[in-house]
């Protein structure tokens, strides 16, 4: 093939080849993935990288087949291998041409990077450039963000610091109201602005951005700032839809590593003090002690663990103790922490008025270690406020379903997709970045992102089903216990073994209990539903591209009931402390997926609405929702492993092998701590979504081949909550408001600084880690200590004042590494990040000794500028500055140049003054008048030397530089001590 010349050529092909057990999309352009159905085809493009002479293009396609092994099948059987039919190739050839519109307008620019930092704390850097920040109309900043710029807080100083500023908005998932950041002009006149944010992954406090890992993907930290004006008074014409125009946006990921460390269930009590019944429910104005349990599964033992409790929930008016440390944790263990405290907030906020109704209160918590800085799933909790338990203790009566019985046993079908089966009725259904009429979706204009099949019954197509040895279910039992278990999925009706086994797309399908399960007081202990299970859902094993992502979804889900057993509220998601969700639902693709909207939520909430580039929300599936996908393991072929558990920890459990079709699988048990809902009737659903792919119905039409495993659907098996009551608890309202612990307010801080190793080093560039998480203030209410690390440069004591070298700003970070090249003095401050002037600071010398002793002469390090100090007074007027550009410490002196000329360059005697001893700032004045015919001449010299063998000196270190010229000063009277 040729092309002509001064042509940009693309070739662009599409190959989508079924192999084995895998479905393998080709996909060699790097982009959005469209979808793991055969259509649209992936393209490739190809540039002429030789410029425009070049007509030869070349690239590569490849075929890959996975025959069966004797792993996965025996005896081991040789396949077809791969036939390919009606290949073709077609190319678009196009031409860059210069855009030649003229623009009235020019908008500004926003660039956004992180800073690398080897801790859990540093820097988001934003810069501006706008040549016309502020609109005809308001000539000035919304410093407060309200979205007014009539406040008194709202000019073009908001950090009030003296120099012209303009504010951005900094938001993350984690926390979607965001900061304000102002950002300071860097020059007079200058169209650049710059500023910067501390992010943490301990605590959302006032001050930095709260960013949390959520499974692989790094967090990212998004900021918008709003042109109001390009220069005609107009708003950035950035966006064709005029809602979108002004807002410019850029993101930075923030790099963090993560562990996991799951939750398992939080006590409560009431603090030592505080008025209060002590019932297990938190009460309108009680200050309570929340005690949370955890379990370490990151892999390592644990030291210096730190976790943080925070909310931003009005029914709690502070939390007091935020931030505790949990010492050391081996590998696998169970560990509670201290004591986080907490005041509930009093009546009216919270007051209860109907025992069902849902009152409850939310609260997110952190964790960081030596080993990590965040965790790799966002974890949060609630618990119920003003209740109180009456009557006597209740009798037990374990919740036990094994499916051997008639029909679902406890449970019965909820068809959550019935009736949904067009696009109009389908609306709320889908998970935010699917809205096929949403402004950043993936899946705009698809007109078959819609539940169901046009060809359903009305009651819609419900897959959950008990599985047993039949021919409905092509001959293929499988059961933990007995010869039954619960199943969601189907198979192919043309096959009479489970070589076809496969799930349905489209669906929301659930099974949910017939009557409540009656839960104990916590006073009894905690309850735990426990099940055993097996789910195998399409991800990366048949497509390559879901990396740790799930194209279909099952969750377990909890919804409080009242005596009669009518729910009460929302679906709540319940995760698991053992065997938990192990991927992510994948928003990779233009195809539909689906999420219920009885949680309280649909396709049209977001996490923050105000983005314009919104597009993940609150769900119960869709990511960064964890979800089950492949727990366990289903192919019939394989013989029972008890490590081969999928993808979370096991143990691998066996089944019944005679409940079906040779081997009945690996199961594992789910364990979810129900301590959350003590005293509580409650309902229980298993719930299965699936991804559409345009008119398919099933993976195993698109598959086509035999045995693939990743589409065998849901199993479960004996469902349990062994500590259920036998009737319903008489819950009443506690119409108690108490006055609990004021929240105590800030007013002292302590700082403590350490090194390691202990000084002194043994020599220059030696790491040393300052260690200042041994500090403290007297109390921070919703908040956590935050530290800024200095240089006292000037020696003084004094930590952060003129002279002194920023380090590192405030962040929550307690720790600060360098490697000192001389003795130095460092200094640390601590405050509260929500009482920022309740400080404390203190200082720590750390000496480095030094390897060699020399004579060498440290020069200072700036250029030096004599200049008048000002041109408005009388003449003759002898005032002069000595100035340099940047703050410094250093000696300044003045001399007699004629009587230095006189003695041939010896400095003594030549001395007049030290104009500055040990100064600390850019410059002098002085106004010595040299008398007529007089000149003078000032050397200027640092106050430390930046290597170890060096002295400061009053030199240049210019090779003609006569040698003696400090030594020669200091034999003179008059010069700097």
């Amino acid at each position: 093939m040729s092309f002509g010349p001064s042509t940009t050529r693309k070739w662009s092909f599409a190959l989508v080849v079924a192999a084995g057990a895998t479905l393998f999309a080709l996909e060699t352009e790097a982009k959005k993935p469209k979808g793991p159905s055969p259509t649209p085809a992936p393209v490739a493009t190809l540039e002429d990288f030789y410029g425009d002479t070049g007509k030869r293009f070349q690239a590569a396609l490849s075929f890959y087949n996975r025959e069966p092994i004797s792993s996965t099948i025996s005896p081991n059987i040789s396949g077809y291998g791969i036939g390919v039919d009606d290949m073709f190739i077609s190319w678009k050839e196009s031409r860059l041409d210069e855009d030649t519109t003229v623009c009235a307008g020019e908008c500004a620019d926003l660039e956004v990077i992180a800073t690398l930092a080897y801790e859990p704390a540093g820097f988001v850097e934003m810069t501006v450039t706008d040549k016309s920040p502020y609109d005809p109309v308001d000539n000035k900043n919304d410093c407060d963000g309200n979205g007014s710029y009539v406040d008194a807080v709202d000019d073009q100083d908001c950090n009030d610091n003296g120099v012209t500023d303009v504010v951005a908005k900094a938001t993350s998932l984690a926390e979607v109201t965001g900061e304000i950041v102002v950002l300071d002009r860097i020059a007079p006149g200058s169209p650049v602005y710059r500023g910067r944010l501390p992010y943490t992954t301990l605590y959302d406090s006032a001050g930095s951005i709260f960013v949390q890992t959520s499974g692989t993907a790094n967090p990212e930290v998004t900021v918008t700032y709003e042109d109001r004006n390009d220069g005609t008074g107009a708003r950035c014409a950035n966006a064709l839809s005029p809602a979108q125009q002004g807002f410019l946006v850029a993101r930075t990921t923030i790099v963090v590593a993560a562990g996991r460390v799951d939750f398992r269930a939080v006590s409560v009590h009431l603090a030592s003090g505080s008025p209060g019944d002590d019932d297990g429910f938190a009460d309108a104005g009680e200050t309570v002690d929340l005690v949370p349990t955890l379990i370490n599964k990151s892999g390592l033992d644990l030291d210096d663990i730190v976790v943080g409790l925070g909310s931003t929930d009005p029914k709690i008016e502070c939390i007091s103790v935020p931030i505790v440390a949990a010492g050391s944790v081996l590998n696998n263990a169970v560990f509670t922490t201290p004591a986080f405290r907490v005041k509930i907030a009093p009546a009216p906020t919270v007051q209860r008025t109907d025992v069902n109704e849902s009152l409850r209160a939310s609260f997110t918590l952190t964790l960081r270690s030596n080993k990590f800085d965040n965790l790799t799933r966002v974890t949060t909790f609630s618990l119920d406020l003003d209740l109180n338990v009456a009557g006597p203790p209740p009798i037990n009566s374990p919740f036990i379903e094994d499916f051997e019985g008639a029909g679902l046993g406890k449970f019965t079908l909820m068809t959550l997709d019935a009736g949904k089966n067009s696009m109009q009725l389908s609306d709320g259904y889908r998970c935010q970045y699917n809205d096929p009429f949403g402004p950043n979706s993936n899946s705009l204009g698809n007109i078959d992102c819609f539940l169901g099949f046009s060809g359903d019954p009305a009651g819609g197509v419900n897959d959950w089903h008990i599985q047993q040895n039949n021919a409905a279910n092509c001959n293929s039992g499988r059961a933990y216990t007995g010869v039954r278990s619960l199943r969601w999925g189907t198979c192919s009706i043309f096959a009479t073994t489970p070589v076809r086994d496969t799930t349905r797309f489209k669906q929301i399908d659930a099974v949910v209990t017939i009557d409540p399960i009656h839960l104990p007081p916590s006073t009894l202990g905690p309850a735990e539903l426990t099940f055993k299970h097996q789910v195998s859902f399409v991800d990366n094993r048949n497509i390559t591209n879901l990396f740790h992502e799930t194209a279909d979804r099952g969750v377990v889900q909890i919804q409080l009931a009242d005596s009669s057993g009518n729910p009460i509220g929302n679906w709540i998601k319940l995760t698991a402390f053992a065997n938990a969700y192990e991927q992510q639902g994948t928003d990779n693709y233009s195809n539909c997926t689906f999420d219920p909207v009885d949680d309280g939520n649909d396709e049209d909430d977001y996490f923050d609405p105000t983005d314009p580039l919104r597009r993940l929300g609150p769900s119960s599936t869709c990511f960064p929702e964890f979800v089950y996908s492949r727990s366990g393991h289903t192919d019939w072929r394989l013989d029972f492993n008890p490590n081969n558990t999928g993808l979370v920890e096991g143990p691998g459990l066996q089944g019944n092998p005679a409940a079906g079709f040779r081997n009945p699988g690996t199961w594992v048990q789910p364990r979810f701590d129900l301590s959350e809902y003590a005293a509580r009737s409650v309902r229980l659903r298993f719930l299965a979504t699936s991804i559409e792919l345009g008119t398919s119905q099933t993976w195993d039409e698109v598959f086509a081949v035999d045995n693939v495993v990743g589409d065998d659907g849901w199993f479960i098996d004996d469902v349990r909550v062994m500590e259920a009551v036998a009737s319903p608890l008489t819950l009443l309202v506690d119409n108690a408001s108490f006055s609990g612990l004021a929240c105590p307010a800030c007013t002292s801080g302590s700082a403590v600084l350490s090194a390691s190793p202990v000084p002194p080093l043994s020599g220059p560039g030696q790491i040393v880690t300052l260690q200042a998480s041994g500090s403290s203030v007297n109390a921070c209410n919703d908040g956590t200590v935050q530290y800024q690390f200095w240089r006292d440069a000037n020696l003084n004591g004094i930590v952060g004042d003129v002279g002194d070298t920023l380090l590192r700003d405030w962040t929550d970070g307690s720790t600060f590494v360098d490697a000192p090249q001389v003795t130095t003095r460092y200094g640390v401050r601590v405050r509260c990040s929500t009482a920022t002037a309740c400080q404390g600071a203190n200082v720590l010398h750390v000496a480095v000794n030094c390897p060699s002793t020399g004579n060498a002469k440290a020069a200072f390090p700036q250029a030096i500028h004599v200049d008048k100090g000002s041109l408005l007074g009388p003449e003759p007027d002898p005032s002069v500055t000595v100035n340099w550009a940047a703050s410094a410490s250093a000696d300044v002196l003045r001399g007699n140049l004629i009587a230095l000329r006189a003695s041939g360059g010896n400095y003594t005697g030549t001395v007049s003054a030290c104009v500055a001893n040990d100064l600390s700032g850019t410059g002098v004045l002085d106004g010595t008048n040299p008398g007529a015919g007089g000149a003078t001449y000032f050397l200027v010299r640092p106050t430390t030397a930046p290597f170890c063998n060096q002295t400061p000196g009053y030199t240049a270190n210019h090779p003609r530089e006569a040698a003696g010229r400090d030594a020669e000063i200091a034999a003179d009277a008059n010069a700097c001590p």
